[in-house]
Parts: C-alpha cells; structure tokens; sequence
C-alpha cells in the first residue's frame, strides 16, 4: 500500500509539472495584436492590425478531399513550386 502511495504521489507530481511546462510554453505562442474598441459583459469588440493571409480555392465540398489538396497546394507554394 506504501509504495502504491509513493507511485500514486510521482505521477501526480509529474502531472502538475508536465501542466506547468504547458501552462508557461502556451505564452510563446504568436497571436495577432489588437486594440479593444469596447468591452461588454460577455465579449470585445476588437481591431486587429492588418495581416496576410494565404488560401486556395477549390472546387469540391468533401471535407478530406479539399483539405489533402489545399494542403498540397500551400505545402508546395512554401517549398518553392510557385
């Protein structure tokens, strides 16, 4: 029962370590910068600074399909099939 505790108090440890890491690393994350404009009780209004954005226009609804193919395009237009 003892050692079943110990083992039992690692993982936990472990646990909340592995969430802290996460926790701290989520911050690293680039997000688009914004002003507030107005603040409600349950939401923002929000202006973004201008940014850019790539896509591809495709002629399917198939979810799987569209994505394999857009995928494909964007990947090759980053690795220079432009």
């Amino acid at each position: 029962m003892k050692i079943f505790l110990i083992i039992l108090g690692v993982i936990f440890f472990i646990f909340i370590g592995i969430q802290i890491y996460f926790y701290q690393s989520s911050h690293n994350i680039e997000g688009y910068k914004y002003t507030v404009l107005k603040t409600y009780n349950n939401f923002e209004v929000r202006k973004y600074e201008a940014s850019l954005f790539t896509s591809v226009k495709l002629d399917t609804d198939d979810y799987k399909q569209a994505a394999s193919k857009g995928f494909s395009i964007l990947g090759g237009y980053i690795f220079g099939k432009n």
